[in-house]
Formats: structure tokens, C-alpha cells, sequence
């Protein structure tokens, strides 16, 4: 599963992402944040509320005009979730292709090391070998 990410990020669509985000934000100033603790002393939805919730979202797909408004944020929050999925897949493969990139090169080095060509061999394996002892118990076995 290598190179399933080949661009390059351009960082004035990082930045007009960015301005995005904030402007979400700013069209919801009711947005808070709450911490766990306080998320505790919240109702829980039961399996014994299931029936009485069930039609409660009955009614309110039949007469739209009763449900409240903040209903409404679970469709901005599913799609932002979603989002949030897929850039945190593609970081998730991006940073694959970089360590099986990072591994190619090292293997690469260890290979050419005996190379009178390339001056800075000796000192480009050095580096990288005790960058590559310093994963510890993470290194990759098959190399």
C-alpha cells in the first residue's frame, strides 16, 4: 500500500481551509466545549428511552416546525466528522508512503556505502543508522 498519496499540499489551500474552518466557526458561536467530567452529570439515552425517542423523531420527521434548531447540528457535525475521517486516513497513508520512502532510502545508503562517488555516503549512513536504532522496538523487521 505505497504511494496511494502523490501530491503536493499547497499551502495557500491549506491556508484558505484554514480561514474556512474559522468562518464555520464563527457562524456557530453557540458551539461549547465540555469536558468529561461535566459530560457525566448529562442524561444518558437508555435502552428504556428508546421507544419514547423513537417517536419523538417520528413526529418530528412528520412536522418538521417542532423540532428544535440544535437537531439540526447533526448533520454539520456528521459531515465534519466525516472530514475529519478522511483527513485523518490520508495523514495515516501519507505518513506510511513517507516511512516506506524513508526505508527505501535508508536501504538504499546501506547499499551504496562502499560507493567512492558519492562523497557524503559515509556520513548520510552514519546519521541515518542511529536515527534508525533510535526507533527501538518500532523499526521495521524485513529490511
Amino acid at each position: 500500500m505505497s504511494n496511494l498519496i502523490s501530491t503536493e499540499i499547497n499551502p495557500q489551500s491549506i491556508k484558505e481551509i484554514v480561514d474556512l474552518i474559522k468562518d464555520i466557526k464563527n457562524k456557530m458561536p453557540y458551539l461549547i466545549n465540555i469536558d468529561s467530567s461535566s459530560q457525566l452529570l448529562l442524561p444518558k439515552l437508555k435502552e428504556e428511552h428508546l421507544q419514547f425517542v423513537e417517536k419523538c423523531l417520528d413526529h418530528a420527521k412528520n412536522v418538521p416546525a417542532i423540532v428544535p434548531n440544535y437537531i439540526e447540528l447533526q448533520v454539520v457535525y456528521n459531515d465534519l466528522t466525516n472530514l475529519t475521517e478522511l483527513v485523518k486516513s490520508t495523514i495515516t497513508v501519507s505518513g506510511s508512503d513517507a516511512y516506506v520512502a524513508a526505508i527505501s532510502i535508508f536501504n538504499s545508503v546501506r547499499r551504496q556505502t562502499n560507493n567512492d562517488t558519492i562523497s557524503e555516503i559515509h556520513s548520510i549512513h552514519l546519521d541515518l543508522s542511529k536515527a534508525f536504532e533510535n526507533l527501538g522496538d518500532s523499526k521495521p523487521t524485513h529490511i
